[in-house]
């Protein structure tokens, strides 16, 4: 599989096409919600939704719902196709990023916690 064939373009789809899963693993508390509408808010939407053709959610549940928050009309997305071949790999891209996130290491400092020195962008 060529790489970069897989993500062609950044697309903005509207927001009600947009089909959650289900029986996503992953839970957005009222508070992580406003976080990431405040990010939005303030930085732009820099990280698109994972899709799939059929406009089912891959990744990005946190974000349709801060953008809901935020009553954005459109959202942009990134359509991963090569997913829509193999019902295996759309589980694996469910799954996998929440149990690769859960053995990452944490810097305990402000600085690794996105504290001052990385607001001031001192790298």
């Amino acid at each position: 599989m060529n790489l970069l064939s897989m993500v062609k373009h950044i697309e903005l789809w509207l927001i009600d096409k947009l089909i959650p899963f289900a029986r996503n693993p992953r839970t957005h508390s009222d508070e992580q919600i406003a976080q990431i509408a405040a990010s939005i808010k303030e930085f732009g939407f820099n990280n698109p939704i994972l899709v799939d053709t059929k406009a089912g959610i891959l990744a990005g549940h946190g974000r349709l719902l801060a953008a809901r928050k935020l009553e954005l009309r459109e959202v942009p997305v990134i359509v991963l196709d090569h997913f829509d071949r193999s019902a295996e790999a759309r589980v694996h891209h469910r799954v996998q990023p929440a149990r690769t996130q859960r053995r990452l290491g944490r810097d305990p400092s402000p600085r690794g916690a996105g504290g001052v020195a990385a607001r001031g962008l001192q790298y």
